[in-house]
């Protein structure tokens, strides 16, 4: 039982550590840019600045999500008011985009940038519970990883790894009921170390056992 409380407690650490660790790049992530939210995947998105006391705001460049350039020259944004716009359409592909531009802001030439995110749905939030396939196989993972705790059988945690890397991987695509962004990527990341560090683990104890269950024993 101590064995079993001990495999336990260094799972959770190195699981919290990976869930910190995956917080703190979200978190340095979302500082660095200023977003301007979520679009719909193939509709128009009004990219707009506002430089109160600039003559012009130019586009310098937009980057796709796989940092190819949609836009890499320079290009002038509309006046409406105190504010310059530009209306993008090439939002065939989802994912991240950033858009680098620059302002003459009180007479000082002002370098801006800001990103958007293109998804299928527009949505800009989503949860696990959105998607009754991801609380099903997680709630399967999460019971076969418990019964491999308790047992120490292998293989019920070398299955539960493979179910949480498959939970990860399709996270990673399709988020959480059709939503993704930083958030949902996050999330991904953690099931996909849990799957990582369970399968190591299941690893270690099946050649710890030689391959042979507590029965057999």
């Amino acid at each position: 039982m101590k064995h079993i409380k001990t495999k336990a407690l260094i799972l959770a650490i190195v699981v919290g550590i990976i869930i910190f660790a995956t917080l703190q790049y979200v978190n340095a992530e979302e500082t660095q840019l200023q977003s301007l939210g979520t679009v719909e995947q193939g509709k128009i998105i009004t990219l707009v600045q506002n430089c109160l006391t600039s003559t012009y705001s130019n586009i310098s460049r937009i980057s796709y999500p796989n940092r190819t350039f949609a836009i890499n020259s320079q290009t002038l944004m509309i006046k409406n008011g105190d504010d310059y716009s530009y209306n993008f359409s090439n939002t065939i592909t989802p994912g991240n985009y950033i858009v680098y531009g620059v302002c003459d802001e009180s007479g000082t030439k002002t370098n801006w940038v800001y990103d958007f995110y293109v998804n299928p749905t527009g949505r800009t939030s989503g949860s696990v519970f959105d998607n009754s396939f991801l609380i099903i196989i997680l709630g399967i993972a999460l019971l076969l990883t418990i019964a491999g705790i308790i047992t120490k059988e292998a293989t019920f945690g070398f299955i539960g790894s493979i179910l949480f890397l498959i939970i990860g991987i399709y996270t990673m695509i399709y988020g959480f009921d059709d939503v993704t962004n930083m958030y949902t990527r996050s999330v991904a990341i953690v099931f996909i170390g849990i799957g990582i560090v369970t399968m190591f683990s299941s690893a270690y104890e099946f050649i710890e056992t030689g391959g042979v269950s507590n029965d057999e024993e």
